[in-house]
């Protein structure tokens, strides 16, 4: 196994985990590689999605700028990655993300099984915070503090997505913050930082690719119901229960297109 692990490291490897989540012993392969699979960079692209629709919005009025654009998606891909790691931390130190979740077994963990120690892993997440500020700082430079406001409220949503006293994953509040975050936070702000204003109808627009990721939230969620419910985790899905709940992530998909 190690060999192998050896072997998929480097370039193919780092293409691979953008992709999927790969299913490796991430003590045996190169840094860069363990932190793309353990930072599940394969979903970061929904946030870079949200800023190309932004931008795209921005076209139709014509204020696109696409620097501002790069930097804006640069800026969400770090902010996603350290979510991802943070929400990890938590849900492990709550005693969620155990040897038998459902989290540990579609992907590797930072502190099941391989995982890293704690040192590295508080290092990488600084690191990947700290690049997420440093654009985030430019664009309030660049656009005014009104840029600010958005970051700082994205920013919070995810901190209290799995952590501090009322976690909202926890309290079936998840599913509408994903929604508040990749919908009107992510492509309101892409637009904001090209326009400095930001007109209704840009935040009725970011409904649909708001509900898009929300949908996948909600079947994640179905899917492991039983698990969650078993750990006193109240989801969305389980406060409507699972009838409800399937019924709910339908109409969703399609208020997705019907929007």
């Amino acid at each position: 196994m190690t060999t192998a692990n050896k072997a998929l490291g480097g370039p193919k490897l780092w293409l691979e985990a953008l992709r999927t989540v790969p299913q490796v012993d991430t003590s045996e392969v190169d840094p860069l590689s363990r932190w793309l699979i353990l930072g599940r960079v394969s979903v970061v692209v929904m946030s870079a999605i949200s800023a190309v629709i932004g931008g795209l919005l921005a076209a139709r009025d014509d204020v696109f700028d696409l620097p501002l654009l790069i930097l804006v998606a640069v800026g969400l891909v770090p902010a996603h990655t350290r979510s991802n790691l943070v929400n990890d931390f938590w849900d492990y130190r709550h005693g969620i993300d155990s040897p038998d979740s459902p989290r540990v077994n579609y992907g590797p963990h930072p502190f099941s099984g391989e995982g890293s120690s704690l040192r590295e892993f508080l290092l990488v997440t600084v690191f990947v915070l700290s690049a997420a500020a440093a654009i985030g700082v430019y664009l309030v430079a660049a656009a005014g503090a009104g840029v600010l406001a958005f970051a700082l409220t994205g920013a919070l949503l995810l901190m209290f997505y799995s952590g501090g006293p009322f976690p909202l994953k926890y309290i079936g509040l998840g599913e509408i913050a994903v929604f508040v975050i990749w919908g009107p936070l992510m492509i309101g702000g892409t637009y904001y930082v090209m326009a400095e204003e930001l007109p209704g109808w840009v935040l009725l627009a970011s409904i649909p690719y708001g509900l898009g990721v929300t949908t996948v939230l909600f079947g994640k969620h179905l899917d492991k119901l039983d698990f969650d419910a078993s750990k006193g985790i109240r989801t969305m899905p389980i406060v409507l229960g699972e009838s409800l709940a399937r019924q709910v992530t339908i109409a969703l998909s399609a208020l997705m297109y019907v929007s």
